[in-house]
C-alpha cells in the first residue's frame, strides 16, 4: 500500500509541468476530528492531513492520494492512506456523472479495503453510493446546498446518510473561502446519530491550505 500511495505521488509530481499544473492540486489540512460517515476516526482530537489530486486537462479524468491521522483506540492504527480515481462525465452545465474507485489502507491491524462508487449532481442535489468490492456492503448520501442562505457566509450543504444496515445520520456540512486568504478554506461539520454509539464531535472543523 505504500508503495502504491508513493506511485501516486510520484506520478502527480511528474504531470505537475506548467501546462498541466492547473490540473494538480495539493493540500494540507488540520482539523478538530477527523470524521468519515458520521462517526470520529481519531477518537474526537485533532487530526492532520495530506492530499494529492491530479486531473487531466480536457478530460473528466482523475487520480488522487490522501493520507489522514487516525486513533481507534486498541487497533493500534495511526495513519489511514488513501488512493482514488475516477471519470467525472459532464452531462450538461448542472448535471454531471462520477464513477471511481477507492482504496482505504492502513498502518497497522486494520485490513484494507475496496469501494466503487458512483456519484451523481444535479444542480443544487448530490447523490452518492459506495459499495465495497469484497462485502458488497455500502453506503449512500444524498446533499442539498442550501442557495437561499447569504454567500458572504459560504456554502451550506445539508446531508442525509445511511448503511445496509439501515444506520443513518444528518449532518450539516459549511465551506468558506476567505477573500483575504484565497489559497485558505474552513470547513465545517455539525452532525448527529453517528454508527455504532459512536460519538463526533457535535461540532468539527477544520482548515485546508491548498497549493494551487
Amino acid at each position: 500500500m505504500q508503495k502504491m500511495l508513493l506511485a501516486v505521488l510520484a506520478l502527480g509530481a511528474l504531470l505537475m509541468t506548467p501546462a498541466a499544473y492547473s490540473g494538480t492540486d495539493i493540500w494540507i489540512a488540520y482539523g478538530s476530528d477527523y470524521i468519515w460517515r458520521g462517526a470520529s476516526q481519531n477518537s474526537g482530537t485533532g487530526a492532520a492531513s495530506v492530499g494529492l489530486e491530479w486531473s487531466a486537462e480536457n478530460s473528466g479524468a482523475y487520480l488522487g492520494a490522501w493520507a489522514s491521522q487516525v486513533d481507534y483506540d486498541d487497533d493500534g492504527a495511526s495513519i489511514e492512506k488513501d488512493v482514488y480515481g475516477g471519470y467525472v462525465l459532464p452531462i450538461t452545465d448542472e448535471f454531471s456523472v462520477d464513477l471511481g474507485y477507492i482504496r482505504y489502507g492502513y498502518d497497522e491491524a486494520i485490513e484494507s479495503f475496496e469501494e466503487l462508487y458512483v456519484k451523481v449532481n444535479i444542480g443544487n442535489l448530490s447523490t452518492a453510493y459506495y459499495q465495497d468490492i469484497d462485502t458488497h456492503a455500502n453506503y449512500a448520501q444524498v446533499g442539498w446546498t442550501l442557495e437561499f442562505l447569504p454567500v458572504m457566509l459560504g456554502t451550506f450543504e445539508l446531508v442525509y446518510a445511511g448503511t445496509h444496515k439501515d444506520e443513518t445520520f444528518t449532518q450539516l456540512n459549511w465551506s468558506y473561502e476567505p477573500i483575504t486568504f484565497p489559497n485558505l478554506t474552513i470547513l465545517g461539520i455539525v452532525g448527529e446519530d453517528v454508527f455504532e454509539g459512536q460519538t463526533a464531535d457535535s461540532i468539527n472543523l477544520e482548515l485546508v491550505y491548498n497549493f494551487r
